[in-house]
């Protein structure tokens, strides 16, 4: 990865400033506080969403209300693989704006993230190429989190394969759990088997025979019933049809009646209604009458009371103009008084007599009771004017309903008069109506006399009821002792059906004990199985989860330890990192070469801690193939003398394509100049390039 360019505005304390960086050593120069530290902040707030403050929004400058951040990133070897990184912040509605141009696609605040994690290992980056001045030093790193440095280092994380084993396992435990439950429950299972029922076949074939010969008994009892059913059903189909047809006369006899009942109602209710329609065609006309006269009056009143409104509005609009008129000279005779008060006018700045205030306060007087009698004038005038209103809303609303009720009347009248010629016209018909069915009633009782002289004799029915109920009774017999016999062969036949079910049950018991015995015996080989590979599981995830990368951490303590001794001998010649791995992870400790024992990193000095965290730094970075490394002020708490060496050998690390430094030491300056690198002097925010 690099960096080729970026843009800033408002950022920390640069208002503006654009850098380009070249491959080698990019070094940032000027004196403490100038805006050097601002850009590498600026870089690793967009790769590792990295914050110097509590919040993003610190990163403002000062007295300003937004910032924006443009950098273009080689993310590979490859130079077309470019990333366009573009950040701004917005202190009004405190909202922020990732934005990265990538392959033509736009990602966009999460997304970005997103891009980023996909692209980027960003704690590794974060371990390894930026070393800030905020960054955690060495002695801040926990051993575990020193072995989880190592475990991506020098792929000796095998957690993927040790949690498949620990799955493989716990399914094959749960397997055998599963199969040994199995085995208990086919273990314990209990294989019945039922007996025959006993049947006496001679007592059954005789059963069949005898229901037989009962049978063709009852056949014959129910033929002769059926026979006398005949005979009795044919008498009574005469004594049947002629009851329907005297039924049906005597039935048309009564609706004649009913007819000729109803025609006289119906003459008598057309009366009635005509009688009572002609009251209420009385009663409308009078109405009609009544309301037409109280209208007329009403409209008469109306008319006098809306002329004496119109006046007193005529009235009361006079008065009202005299009172405004009253106000404006009201106001004129003040601002007259005020300014011969004051003995000049404040708008011409003419002179004023004072000699004048009292005509002019008699006057203002006169004007003001003038305007107060007035106004009561109008004021009484006013409260009539909404009397008269009133009464007239109420008059007008009386005459609406006296011409609603005249209407109504209408109405009904109309109505009423419509039904009386309908009732009129329906009357003329019935005389002859009634005559009709007069005559029809007549016809029917005379055909009803003839069909009682003859009515059928039905005597000799009785005669074939008493045969029947007697080969009835006979029947019954029959066929109860019929029905006992059909049951008897019919659980004889059941307890048959029962005895093949039992037969064939007992055949799959048998066949059922023969299977869950190879079933038995099966689970039983699948167990045995199964724990020979959890014991051998056993053994190959100690190796991957303790073994293994127990070795391969062992050895990276080794190679590490050589490479940071080796970066720190040129400059702290006497001291020494000793790495070893425990339980707690990777432990790191150091002496100077004329110590006997070694100590925790935690009591270095300052030089000594930068020096052992930029050596654990470049070395892991050099490991994990980096070829960006940004240091700032690694060489604060150094000497001159130190500082060049430091410098020295971080520019000899060819591993490194592009390196970002910040130095404030004459001596390493002099170095980096003659190293020929790209620097850029630092002063109030302003980037120059030397």
């Amino acid at each position: 990865m690099k960096i080729n360019k970026i843009s800033l505005k408002n950022w920390m304390n640069i208002s503006e400033a654009s850098l380009d960086f070249t491959d080698g050593i990019n070094v940032l120069y000027g004196n403490t506080g100038e805006g050097k530290s601002a850009i590498l902040e600026a870089i690793a707030f967009c790769l590792l969403d990295h914050k110097k403050g509590d919040k993003w929004a610190e990163y403002i400058k000062t007295d300003e209300e937004s910032f924006s951040i443009h950098m273009e990133v080689q993310l590979t070897n490859n130079k077309e693989d470019i990333a366009i990184f573009d950040y701004s912040g917005s202190a009004s509605d405190s909202s922020m704006s990732k934005n990265i141009l990538y392959n033509g696609a736009t990602y966009t605040n999460s997304t970005a993230t997103e891009f980023i994690n996909s692209k980027l290992d960003v704690p590794m980056l974060k371990n390894s190429v930026f070393n800030l001045q905020t960054s955690e030093s060495i002695s801040s790193f926990s051993p575990a989190e020193r072995r989880e440095i190592f475990k991506k280092l020098f792929n000796s994380d095998f957690s993927d394969i040790v949690e498949k084993i620990k799955n493989e396992t716990a399914d094959l435990k749960e397997k055998i759990g599963y199969a040994d439950r199995d085995i208990q429950t086919l273990k314990a299972k209990e294989y019945v088997k039922v007996r025959p029922i006993f049947i006496d076949e001679e007592v059954y074939t005789a059963s069949l025979k005898e229901v037989s010969e009962l049978t063709e008994q009852s056949k014959t009892l129910f033929e002769t019933i059926s026979s006398l059913d005949k005979m009795i059903q044919d008498e009574k189909m005469k004594k049947l049809s002629w009851d329907r047809e005297y039924s049906t006369l005597v039935g048309e006899q009564n609706l004649l009646s009913e007819k000729l009942k109803n025609l006289i109602s119906s003459r008598d209710s057309l009366q009635a209604k005509l009688n009572t329609i002609d009251e209420t065609i009385l009663g409308c006309n009078n109405n009609i009458i009544d309301y037409t006269t109280k209208l007329e009056a009403e409209q008469k009143e109306s008319g006098a009371t809306y002329e004496m409104l119109n006046a007193k509005k005529l009235e009361l609009e006079a008065d009202k103009k005299k009172i405004d008129t009253l106000v404006v000279k009201k106001i004129h005779k003040q601002t007259h008084l005020a300014t011969n008060k004051e003995g000049f006018c404040n708008s011409c700045g003419q002179e004023c007599s004072p000699q004048n205030v009292v005509e002019i306060e008699k006057e203002l007087e006169a004007i003001t009771n003038e305007h107060r009698a007035l106004e009561e004038t109008y004021n009484i005038c006013k409260a009539l004017v909404a009397k008269l209103e009133d009464e007239d809303r109420v008059r007008n609303t009386k005459i609406i309903v006296l011409k609603t009720n005249i209407q109504n009347e209408k109405n009904i009248l109309e109505t009423n008069k419509k039904y009386k010629d309908s009732y009129s016209e329906e009357m003329i018909s019935i005389p002859n109506k009634i005559a009709e069915a007069e005559k029809a009633l007549n016809d029917k009782k005379i055909a009803i006399e003839s069909l009682e002289s003859m009515k059928p004799d039905v005597s000799s029915v009785e005669g074939y009821e008493k045969d029947k109920e007697t080969i009835k009774t006979q029947k019954a017999v029959v066929d109860t002792i019929l029905s006992e016999k059909k049951i008897d062969i019919a659980e004889t036949e059941k307890n048959k059906a029962i005895n093949e079910e039992r037969r064939k049950a007992n055949e799959r018991v048998a066949e059922e004990e023969i299977k869950d015995k190879e079933r038995i015996a099966l689970l039983t080989k699948e167990i045995e199985e199964s724990k020979k590979t959890i014991l051998e599981s056993a053994t190959l995830q100690k190796i991957f989860d303790v073994d293994f990368p127990n070795y391969i951490n062992t050895k990276a303590c080794s190679i590490l330890q050589d490479h940071m001794n080796t970066f720190m001998k040129p400059i702290k010649e006497n001291l020494e990192l000793m790495l070893n791995q425990n339980k707690k992870g990777v432990e790191f400790k150091y002496r100077s070469r004329n110590e006997k024992s070694f100590r925790s990193t935690k009591m270095a000095s300052g030089f000594e801690t930068a020096l052992l965290t930029l050596a654990f730094k470049t070395s892991v970075a050099e490991f994990y193939n980096s070829s960006l490394l940004i240091c700032d002020e690694p060489d604060k708490t150094s000497t001159e003398a130190d500082s060049a060496k430091l410098f020295e050998i971080l520019t000899g690390m060819t591993k490194f394509e592009q390196l970002f430094v910040i130095t404030h030491k004459p001596a390493a300056m002099e170095f980096l100049k003659e190293s020929g690198s790209n620097i850029y002097y630092v002063k109030n925010g302003t980037f120059t390039k030397i």
